[in-house]
C-alpha cells in the first residue's frame, strides 16, 4: 500500500489520519475482492510519523481483513513522511520485528509475514519460526547468488546451483537480440554486475563492465572474454 501524499496529510489530524487510511484502503480491498478471484494481499508499515502505535496497527489489519484481505506483507518500519525521502525511508527508521512479531500472536488466523532487513537464508528461515512467511526483495536483487541455496533448504530440492559465469554465458543469446533491436546493453548488464560478488577482484570485474557498458563501447566479445575469465577462476 502506498503513502499518501504528504500534502493530504498535512490537512488532517492523527486521528483522522488514521480513519481516511484504513476507509480508504477497505474499500480499495472490497472492490478488488468483489471483482476478481485472485488472493488480494496487502503490503504495508507498522505506522506513519507519531501515528506508530500497536492499538493503531492492530485496527488497521483488522479492518483491512474484515474487507477481505488475504494475506499482510508488514514492513517492519514505520514510514516517516516529514522529513525523510522514499530511498531513506527503506533504511533509516529502526526495524521493530517485536510488534510485527505481537500482530502475528494477536491475530493468529491472519496470514502474515514479515519484510525488511533479512539479509541471508538463515535468516529468514529463523523468521518463519514467527511469521507465515517471508518477503525478501532488494537483498535478493543484490546478492542473487547468496540466495542459490534457497529451495534446498525450503523445498529439499537437490539440485545443484549455476555459478555466475554459467549463468551469464546464458543470457549472450538474449543480451545480442537486445543489442540487435537498438537495446542497450547497460539495460541488462546494470543488473547482471551483481552476480560477481565475494570473489578475487570482484569490483574491478564489475568496474570493467560498467565503464564499457555505460560508455556503450560494451560487444559480446569483450563480455564472452571477462566471463571466461570468472569461469577459469572457478566461478
Amino acid at each position: 500500500m502506498g503513502c499518501r501524499s504528504l500534502c493530504t496529510f498535512k490537512k488532517t489530524t492523527g486521528t483522522a489520519k488514521a480513519r481516511i487510511r484504513e476507509t480508504g484502503t477497505a474499500k480499495c480491498i472490497e472492490s478488488l475482492k468483489n471483482n476478481c478471484t485472485l488472493p488480494v494481499t496487502i503490503k504495508h508499515r507498522i505506522g506513519v510519523d507519531n501515528d506508530d502505535s500497536f492499538v493503531n496497527l492492530n485496527n488497521f489489519v483488522r479492518i483491512i481483513a474484515n474487507a477481505g484481505a488475504d494475506r499482510f506483507t508488514v514492513h517492519a518500519r514505520k514510514a516517516i513522511l516529514k522529513g525523510l525521502n522514499p530511498k531513506q525511508n527503506r533504511t533509516i527508521p529502526p526495524l521493530n520485528y517485536d510488534v510485527v512479531k505481537k500482530l502475528k500472536k494477536s491475530n493468529p488466523e491472519l496470514l502474515i509475514e514479515i519484510n525488511g532487513g533479512l539479509t541471508n537464508i538463515d535468516e529468514s528461515l529463523k523468521a518463519l519460526n514467527d511469521f507465515d512467511g517471508v518477503m525478501i526483495g532488494r537483498s535478493i536483487y543484490k546478492h542473487p547468488l547468496r540466495w542459490s541455496e534457497i529451495d534446498q533448504k525450503i523445498y529439499r530440492i537437490n539440485k545443484k546451483h549455476k555459478s555466475a559465469s554459467k549463468i551469464i554465458y546464458s543470457l549472450i543469446p538474449y543480451i545480442e537480440g537486445h543489442l540487435s533491436n537498438g537495446g542497450k546493453s547497460w539495460d541488462i548488464c546494470k543488473h547482471l554486475i551483481n552476480l560477481v560478488e565475494g570473489i578475487p577482484k570482484a569490483k574491478i570485474w564489475r568496474n570493467q563492465i560498467s565503464n564499457k557498458s555505460i560508455k556503450k563501447e560494451l560487444n559480446i566479445e569483450y563480455l564472452l572474454k571477462l566471463t571466461t575469465a570468472l569461469e577459469e577462476m572457478g566461478y
